[in-house]
């Protein structure tokens, strides 16, 4: 996956990684152009990490979001800043977020 942190083409792609440092067949993942400057909506798309059970958070608009394998969005985390990055603990059961100059934490299902 890529984020193009990009206000006027704000998506994320999906690639095949067929060898280290080989990708094939681009594909539009999701694109959230459409909610860039709206209120509520900070941020662009940028840090993403995948979950062990299939679904991508990624950065973007409004906080984090996370989408399932088919790229549909199924939730969203709304930080009411400009989020930068997410990583989890080991075990995957807790959420890091960079948004300005926080750090925010939250505990996964």
């Amino acid at each position: 996956y890529v984020a193009v942190s990009d206000p006027n083409h704000a998506v994320w792609y999906q690639y095949d990684v067929t060898n280290p440092g080989k990708t094939v067949n681009k594909q539009l993942f999701y694109d959230a152009t459409n909610l860039i400057g709206k209120e509520g909506q900070q941020g662009l798309p940028d840090g993403m990490k995948m979950h062990d059970k299939g679904y991508l958070f990624a950065t973007g608009p409004g906080g984090v979001w996370i989408f399932n394998q088919q790229a549909k969005p199924v939730a969203r985390l709304h930080t009411g800043q400009a989020t930068s990055n997410c990583a989890f603990t080991e075990d995957q059961k807790i959420l890091f977020m960079t948004a300005d100059d926080y750090v925010l934490k939250l505990r996964l299902k």
